[in-house]
């Protein structure tokens, strides 16, 4: 299993760290919208416990939300041990983009028991790419201010979700 580096991985981090209640949306216009959501609860082998996260742009086509593109990620969180992001570790499980969908594990219940080494490679790549862009395009920076807005009608957030 291939997990996302430091340097990903940290970005990830920051972006659970502003989570309450299990879910965060960053609206960071002109960029489109960037949702992360606490899913449920997993085993990885040789890690043991995991949580899965969903992260996702989305905006609203023909009145629907759409979400591209769109990943799951197993998540073992050692941080309380250690403190530091280095303990934090990500692994993408699936990738929605562009239409197209590849899951690169296969689940028994709630346990991740095989993983296609080498689409997740390619997750992993697309993965840190992206968390290069949320870097990029000014996602953390607008976490910093920590200033929550108020949704509105154009909104795709939840009312219990921590929104920036």
């Amino acid at each position: 299993m291939k997990q996302l580096n430091e340097k990903a991985a940290a970005v990830f981090g920051t972006l659970m760290d502003a989570m309450t209640r299990g879910c965060l949306q960053v609206f960071n216009k002109p960029h489109l919208p960037l949702a992360l959501d606490n899913i449920y609860d997993a085993r990885l082998p040789l890690y043991g416990p995991a949580e899965v996260y969903h992260l996702c742009h989305h905006f609203i086509q023909d009145g629907h939300v759409v979400e591209d593109p769109s990943m799951f990620f197993a998540v073992v969180d050692n941080r309380q041990k250690s403190g530091g992001m280095d303990q934090l570790i990500v692994i993408p499980v699936s990738l929605r983009h562009d239409g197209r969908y590849e899951a690169n594990c296969v689940m028994n219940d709630d346990e991740f028991v095989s993983f296609d080494e080498q689409l997740q490679n390619r997750h992993v790549d697309f993965a840190e790419s992206w968390m290069q862009n949320i870097v990029r395009h000014g996602y953390l920076d607008r976490i910093a201010q920590d200033t929550p807005v108020q949704l509105d009608e154009d909104d795709t957030g939840c009312e219990e979700c921590t929104a920036f």
